[in-house]
Parts: C-alpha cells; sequence; structure tokens
C-alpha cells in the first residue's frame, strides 16, 4: 500500500471533471440515486423552503450534492468526522493508477446505461463485472472492515449517526452566528449523508443477511487470512438474491429472482444484489422502498434544523430496511450443509476476477466454500443470537429502530 497524506475523495474528485467531460458527475449509482431522489422528496414536504445543497466540506473547494455524499462517504471513511473534516487515508486501489483508470471508465460507463431509455438498455450491464464501479466499491468494503455494511450492523450505524446528525441539526436552528450556523449545518448534512450510505446499504440484497461478523470470527479461529475470510463473506454476498444465475454473468433476469423480503410497514417485494436495483427502472418496489427511507432521514434532519426539535422513539427511516419475508428460502437452504461439488466449483469460478485482484488475492480454494457452507447453520444461530445480546446491551441505540424490524433481525434465517 503507498503511503499518502492526501484526502482520499479528494484525489478521486481531482480526476472527475476531465473524465466525466460534460456528463453529470457520479449520476449513475444507486446509492447517489437514492439521495438525491430521497432529499428531493423530503424538501417537498416542507412548509418552508430551505437551501439543501450543493454543500461544501470544511473547507475544501468542491460541493458535493446529498447523494454523492450518501455515495461516497462510508466507501472512503470511517466516520462522518473524517470526511467532514477531510482526514488523510490510504486505500490501495485508489493509488493504482490502472485501477483508478479502470474505476473511471466504468464509472462512465454506468452513468451512460443508467441515463439510457429503459426499453433501450436491455439487461445488460456496461461491464462484464457488473459494473468495475461497484464492484471496486465491495472490493474495499469487504478486503477492510466491512460489517457496519451489512444487515443488523448497518442499521445500528445508521441510527447512532443520524442521532448525531439531528443534534448538530438542532445545534445549528438555536446558533445566532451565521458563519457558525453554516459550519453546524454543512457538518450536519455530511453526518446524516453518511448514516443513510448505511441505511441504503440495507436495501441490497447480499446485505441483508450476510453473517458477516459471525463469519469472521469463525474464519479467524480456524486460522484463516482476513481476505480469504473477506472472500467467503463475498461468495455468500453476491448469490444471495442472484442464487439460481451468479452474479458474475453479464445478463440478468430483470423481472425474476432476487430476494423476497418484507418490512416493519408490511410491505413486501424482490431486492437484489448490488448494482441490480435499477434493471426495471427507477419505480420498482426495490428502488421507491429505499428512496422513501433517504426521504423519511432527511425530512428528521430538516426538521430539527427548522427548530422542531429532535424526534423521539424508533427513525421512521427504519421502517423501509428489509428482513427477509417468511417465505424466502432460508439462507442454510440456499447454501446447504452438504453442498454438491459441482455448486462449489460454480460458485468459486464466479469469484475468481476478484480474487486475483490486486492487494487482495485470498488464495481461496473450492474447499473453503464447502467448510464454510458446513458452518453455516451455526454461524446464523449465532446471528441471531448476537442480534438478541446486543439487543439488551444497547437499549438506547435499539429503541431507534423499528421494533418489527429488530423482531425480524431476531429470528433471521
Amino acid at each position: 500500500m503507498a503511503a499518502t497524506d492526501k484526502d482520499p475523495l479528494r484525489a478521486f474528485l481531482d480526476v472527475r471533471t476531465d473524465q466525466l467531460g460534460g456528463a453529470k458527475p457520479f449520476e449513475g449509482g444507486e446509492h447517489l440515486w437514492v439521495g438525491n431522489e430521497g432529499a428531493k422528496r423530503a424538501l417537498a414536504q416542507l412548509k418552508t423552503p430551505v437551501d439543501f445543497g450543493p454543500f461544501q466540506r470544511r473547507t475544501s473547494p468542491e460541493q458535493l450534492t446529498y447523494g454523492e455524499i450518501v455515495a461516497f462517504s462510508g466507501d472512503f471513511y470511517e466516520t462522518p468526522g473524517d470526511l467532514f473534516n477531510e482526514a488523510p487515508s490510504s486505500l490501495p486501489w485508489l493509488w493504482d493508477a490502472n485501477d483508478l483508470s479502470d474505476l473511471r471508465k466504468a464509472l462512465r460507463k454506468e452513468t451512460s446505461w443508467i441515463d439510457l431509455p429503459l426499453e433501450d438498455r436491455g439487461t445488460r450491464y456496461p461491464d462484464l463485472n457488473v459494473a468495475l464501479w461497484w464492484n471496486a466499491k465491495q472490493y474495499v468494503e469487504l478486503a477492510l472492515r466491512n460489517t457496519p455494511h451489512f444487515g443488523w450492523h448497518n442499521a445500528l450505524h445508521y441510527a447512532c449517526y443520524h442521532e448525531t446528525a439531528l443534534e448538530l441539526a438542532a445545534k445549528a436552528a438555536s446558533e445566532p452566528d451565521a458563519t457558525a450556523k453554516n459550519l453546524l449545518w454543512r457538518e450536519a448534512v455530511y453526518t446524516n449523508g453518511f448514516a443513510d450510505h448505511f441505511l441504503t446499504d440495507g436495501f441490497s440484497a447480499g446485505h441483508v443477511r450476510t453473517p458477516v461478523a459471525q463469519l469472521r470470527r469463525w474464519a479467524a479461529k480456524q486460522g484463516m487470512d482476513e481476505r480469504l475470510s473477506g472472500a467467503l463473506i463475498k461468495v455468500i454476498h453476491d448469490q444471495d438474491g442472484h442464487i439460481d444465475e451468479l452474479h458474475s454473468k453479464t445478463d440478468h433476469k430483470a423481472h425474476a429472482g432476487g430476494l423476497h423480503v418484507t418490512n416493519a410497514l408490511g410491505n413486501a417485494w424482490h431486492t437484489r444484489c448490488d448494482g441490480q436495483l435499477f434493471l426495471t427502472g427507477p419505480k420498482d418496489p426495490a428502488v421507491e422502498q429505499a428512496v422513501e427511507a433517504v426521504a423519511d432521514s432527511v425530512g428528521e434532519l430538516l426538521r430539527a434544523y427548522q427548530g422542531e426539535g429532535i424526534v423521539q422513539g424508533a427513525f421512521a427511516a427504519t421502517q423501509w430496511i428489509p428482513w427477509p419475508h417468511d417465505s424466502e428460502p432460508a439462507l442454510i437452504t440456499k447454501f446447504p450443509a452438504d453442498i454438491d461439488n459441482a455448486r462449489v466449483k460454480a460458485l468459486y469460478d464466479s469469484i475468481r476476477w476478484y480474487v486475483r485482484l490486486p492487494k487482495i488475492s485470498a488464495g481461496i480454494r473450492p474447499g473453503d466454500i464447502k467448510d464454510c457452507c458446513a458452518q453455516l447453520p451455526q454461524l446464523m444461530q449465532d446471528f441471531r443470537d448476537d442480534v438478541s445480546r446486543q439487543a439488551l446491551e444497547l437499549p438506547a441505540l435499539v429503541s431507534r429502530l423499528a421494533p418489527k424490524y429488530v423482531a425480524g433481525y431476531r429470528t433471521i434465517r
């Protein structure tokens, strides 16, 4: 890993203008589209208009839309403070010229693809690996400290950072000095965008019930390298929601498959893997649920800024976050303990490209996948036990989550 003292998002933004030409920056990603659309809906519900960006960080000259903050915050930074204060960081793929070039090219391809009318684009993704941009994002998540991006954990992180954002917004509301007020408000927005990154992660099929923390604990006890456990996580992450059609394929059935989920509002739909939410367009229920969650989140932020105080009880956005529907086969059914060799080989082949990426070569073998599947029943039991334990240990934080969501994860299958 190359050492640097440069702010990572600054480095990425330095190259986007030339690469995108006259195109709108970053208008191709799921987090981004959902973030901007959710903010737009929240603003439309206000009685008194509020200027909602683009927003400058503490001192950097660039200004980001809310969707851009949502899209990139959680993948470049560990905390909203690091993001807003432009903390330096080193990410291996960011400093590899070839990787960065491919990332920028893929971003342009995805931008062009999502901007096409639905009838013109079909279901073929713009990159062989289901858009390198999203896979690059995922491999940062999966190779480093990735647990906060996955089910249950992402809701806890959302609640924690959303609470902080509301406190900052409320403080800004009562601040008489215009300069200090503006700084507090911008920090509140960046903090909430950081929170909403984890919120929107919860709507991707592969993030809903992959037992990340439990798998990493088990792998460590087996003496496995952290990168190897990351590769095993990726096997489940990529295929849950596309188990009958491997994630690495370029064509997908737009109206079929996915993970059958429900939420605290009683809504039911099929959600899909990262990079697949827009297969049937922005009106798809998988997109709408996420947009409404962000709208509720931004709405609470705006109301706090307008002096209405901090909402009590469960945050409204958590009513929208999904968990598996009762009719959805259990994860241990999709990845059976006695999984056959042909299926193991297919799963292994689906991630060959990933384990060849620089800096994260995991040395995974088909036998590792087989061992993981054999352990999966215990991992899912550990997942349920951990949720119940954390609900007791973190009562104030868990009280910010919709009770039905908590109940759904207590019985996660």
